[in-house]
């Protein structure tokens, strides 16, 4: 199981057994709260003149996490999956710059 898989079925898991329908009406709308959170990072990213330290690392590190959870609920609503997206497009931009490397 990945991470998204993991992350898709605890989500599900807080809101005690509601399908997935009810389950996602009831979360903040995906796309305003990616906007929110990306904008909450650059700030943070503006703010912080080092990351050195652990505390200013973490911050950024939350406000990434936020992201790619909301991206995952927005991928999850349109019947997509974010981790093989996300293995495709890697590997389509391998391939059109001539790279061997692709993920599987």
């Amino acid at each position: 199981m990945n991470c998204f898989e993991q992350l898709y079925r605890e989500i599900r898991s807080r809101f005690g057994g509601k399908n997935d329908e009810e389950a996602f009406a009831e979360m903040s709308e995906p796309l305003g709260s990616i906007m929110k959170e990306c904008s909450e990072a650059l700030k943070m990213y503006y703010m912080i003149n080092s990351l050195e330290e652990a505390n200013e690392q973490e911050l950024i590190a939350d406000e990434a996490a936020d992201i790619v959870i909301y991206l995952d609920i927005l991928c999850q609503r349109a019947g997509l999956d974010l981790s093989a997206a996300i293995v495709n497009k890697f590997n389509k931009g391998s391939r059109r710059i001539g790279s061997l490397i692709e993920i599987y």
